[in-house]
């Protein structure tokens, strides 16, 4: 198998991963509690890396991502990394009341939040960046 769709299919594997992990930690009067991704809208994350995982078998194993695969699979990923950001911008942007301001006092981001946009925007970059990386030398 190709080092590239080795680390693609890896970063995809995380991005799974990350679903299942807390995306928020709500402390409310002394007893904290976590959400993760599958208690907010996780399947469409979990749809969009297993469309990665998808054109990463897909054709030639011995070969690179290419072509029309690649574009997709780099769609995918660019969606969930925006999805997952929008996720975390909507937590900060809830202060303009003053419900929103108990809101985001009492939330705070959690590591499986972080761990999606971070392997989403490595899969685009290891997919865009590969022929440089991955040059025969």
């Amino acid at each position: 198998m190709h080092p590239q769709r080795i680390i693609v299919l890896c970063l995809a594997l995380l991005g799974i991963a990350s679903v299942f992990i807390p995306w928020y930690t709500i402390e409310v009067l002394f007893v904290k509690t976590s959400v993760n991704g599958m208690e907010k809208n996780g399947v469409l994350f979990l749809v969009l890396y297993i469309i990665v995982l998808i054109f990463a078998f897909l054709s030639d194993r011995a070969t690179q991502i290419q072509g029309l695969n690649m574009w997709v699979a780099v769609c995918a990923a660019i969606c969930s990394g925006v999805l997952g950001l929008y996720e975390l911008l909507s937590l900060a942007n809830q202060s303009e009341t003053i419900l929103g301001r108990l809101i985001v006092g009492i939330t705070e981001p959690g590591m499986g939040l972080y761990l999606l946009i971070a392997s989403s925007l490595c899969i685009v970059l290891t997919l865009t960046l590969s022929p440089f990386l991955f040059r025969k030398k």
